[in-house]
């Protein structure tokens, strides 16, 4: 699990603390769900089309003391429009509005600012003006503060429909689906539908018990009727027994764990879902560190005699977990590869040497064992050497001006 601001702007969730002396957190709030909405039917809006949105919160608010959201300053009326003409109020009226347009377009900056990251600047090419984009995580908050406003969540039956729905279609048409992805279309879908239902329940039997708590404490028959009535009218009951008295459990349950029985006891199956996993996961590990490739510098699958083996020692499973990498892999020949390596691997693992060229550095690729004479490459001041062999970490400046990096050994380290 990533850590939170590592994914977010820094002030993502400022806007939704901010309060002024005449505009409070729902301000921001509002603006967020209007935005959500607007972009439900495009990609990009134009500036005009959210500033008129804000405008009309601001009116259904009846927000009228527009203080900067960074400085706390009034924010002051920008040129004046045509509204000023046939006012009979000495031009209060013009003046309220166009202080209104400009907060508005200073809201939009404010929530466009990389720190804030709610909105995207863009331009659209066609009309040559301003558009907004709104981020991904923008979009999330505000699937979250609808449900948290209405106190929602989603419909438990259709949970454990959908987990029997992906199930029934993998085991329907095996021999189409084994290569598509098994475990991510199976595996996890099943997995993420089972985890909201149980998510679902928790939240259920937590507001059961704040309930009963709460109606616990009643003293009149009248305030506790009221409560009861309040709790059964709730979503929570209804969802529930839908899920319940439908018969959904009895249902969906039994082929559903007859299912996942029958797919894990195929070794087939099992294998595709084991090399799947590791596909999936090594892609989203590499993505995480921003990599684009996995450099290995030899001895692949062999330890070589001079190394004592250790108890995990599972050379099929190293093959089973690099082989979905192949299109991501670089490997360099070690001295204990050899061709009968090559014959379970998908990938090249005969080449002696390799060169990179990576913002501006060369790096030179070696197994390393042999650096002496002509098997030494041709390295060049500033340039790096890496290499494996040794199971060794180093990094120093050689000889010659240039750097030897050795970052060790995953399975036998030194």
């Amino acid at each position: 699990m990533g850590r939170l601001f590592d994914n977010v702007p820094r002030r993502f969730f400022n806007p939704l603390a901010a309060v002024s002396s005449g505009n409070t957190s729902q301000l921001y709030a509002s603006c967020l769900l209007s935005f959500n909405q607007a972009f439900a039917m495009s990609a990009q809006v134009s500036r005009e089309t959210l500033r008129d949105a804000v405008v009309d919160i601001l009116l259904a608010e009846h927000v009228t003391d527009f203080e900067d959201p960074e400085t706390g300053a009034e924010v002051e009326a920008g040129p004046a429009g045509t509204e000023a003409s046939g006012s009979d109020d000495g031009g209060k009226t013009a003046d309220l509005a166009q202080q209104r347009m400009a907060f508005a377009s200073r809201i939009l900056s404010y929530l466009s600012q990389d720190d804030i990251g709610w909105l995207e600047e863009g331009f659209d090419s066609s009309t040559f003006r301003r558009t907004y984009m709104m981020t991904e995580q923008a979009m999330i908050l505000a699937g979250y503060i609808e449900r948290a406003s209405s106190l929602r969540v989603d419909e438990m039956s259709n949970y454990l429909y959908n987990t029997y729905l992906a199930l029934d279609d993998f085991s329907r048409h095996l021999k189409l689906r084994k290569n598509n992805n098994p475990y991510t279309s199976v595996i996890v879908n099943a997995y993420t539908n089972i985890s909201n239902l149980c998510g679902s329940l928790k939240i259920l039997r937590r507001s059961m018990k704040r309930i009963v708590k709460s109606v616990t404490g009643k003293l009149t028959f009248e305030e506790l009727m009221d409560h009861l009535t309040e709790y059964l009218d709730g979503d929570f009951i209804g969802e529930f027994t839908r899920l319940v008295n439908n018969e959904n459990v009895s249902l969906f349950s039994g082929p559903v764990i007859t299912m996942l029985h029958r797919l894990m006891r195929d070794a087939d199956i099992r294998n595709l879902l084991v090399e799947d996993c590791m596909r999936t996961n090594k892609d989203r590990n590499l993505s995480r560190e921003g990599a684009e490739r996995l450099i290995l510098l030899g001895d692949i699958v062999y330890h070589g005699p001079r190394n004592d083996l250790p108890e995990e020692y599972a050379p099929k499973k190293v093959i089973a977990m690099l082989n979905p990498l192949r299109d991501k892999i670089l490997c360099i020949r070690g001295n204990c590869d050899t061709e009968v390596d090559q014959m379970v691997l998908e990938f090249s693992v005969l080449s002696e040497q390799a060169i990179l060229f990576v913002n501006g550095k060369t790096l030179v690729l070696k197994h390393g064992h042999r650096l002496s004479g002509i098997d030494l490459p041709p390295v060049e001041p500033g340039e790096y050497l890496v290499c494996g062999h040794t199971h060794v970490p180093k990094m120093e400046m050689r000889e010659g001006g240039y750097w030897y990096i050795n970052p060790g050994s995953v399975s036998l380290p030194k």
